[in-house]
């Protein structure tokens, strides 16, 4: 997430879906500028995740991570830009080549698996530009198989002092910022252990939940 008031010349509607050649540059930016964010919440992750799926991959620095975290493990990416899609491939090329990782095209509205199909399924700032914010959630905790978790990552959550800055998001780049409750409900009602865990250093949060073992 950039604040309105970085001083970046990219069109706003580029930070909802990255096409083209501002696109393309824009990603570059993101990958730099969410890169101590993404560290952080990766390493909260817990370990033995073999099936991996992140959800708005964007410039594909998530991709990379998760791979180098989970040793031998698959991860796939699904974006609803085409050339965020050719730039994660491009990316992470080597992984492709080796048979580790695969990046789709698709809406997190309507996406091409099978429920309960990942171990892991992560979201790095991107929720807040679902079209249904809460019920793409449900549907994205549908995909996690039991014992699996998914995490969906953001670095501006909704508390009392800051609805100005929470408007602003809405007003310039369109952003749905939701409270950790709503977020956290969404999971629960599909049946998941649900916990929020804040950064103790600022707005940094994660959004976890599990599916119980069965």
């Amino acid at each position: 997430m950039v604040p309105p008031s970085w001083p970046m010349d990219f069109d706003p509607s580029l930070f909802k879906k990255p096409d083209g050649d501002g696109g393309k540059a824009l990603m570059e930016h993101m990958n730099a500028h969410h890169r101590p964010l993404m560290d952080w919440a990766i390493g909260l992750l817990p370990l033995g995740r073999e099936r991996i799926l992140d959800i708005g991959c964007g410039g594909g620095l998530s991709l990379e991570l998760l791979a180098s975290k989970y040793g031998g493990s698959h991860v796939t990416g699904v974006d609803h830009s085409a050339d965020a899609v050719e730039v994660s491939l491009a990316r992470n090329a080597g992984l492709v080549d080796d048979g580790r990782c695969r990046v789709l095209e698709a809406s997190v509205s309507e996406m091409p698996f099978p429920e309960q199909s990942f171990d892991l399924v992560t979201a790095f700032e991107t929720y807040f530009f679902w079209p249904e914010p809460v019920s793409d959630i449900g549907k994205a905790s549908r995909l996690v198989a039991p014992g699996g978790y998914i995490a969906i990552v953001a670095e501006l959550r909704v508390k009392p002092d800051n609805q100005d800055a929470v408007a602003e998001y809405k007003s310039v780049y369109g952003m749905t910022l939701l409270p950790d409750g709503e977020i956290l409900g969404a999971m629960g009602t599909e049946g998941l252990e649900t916990e929020a865990v804040h950064h103790p250093g600022g707005d940094w949060v994660i959004y976890i939940g599990r599916s119980p073992a069965v």
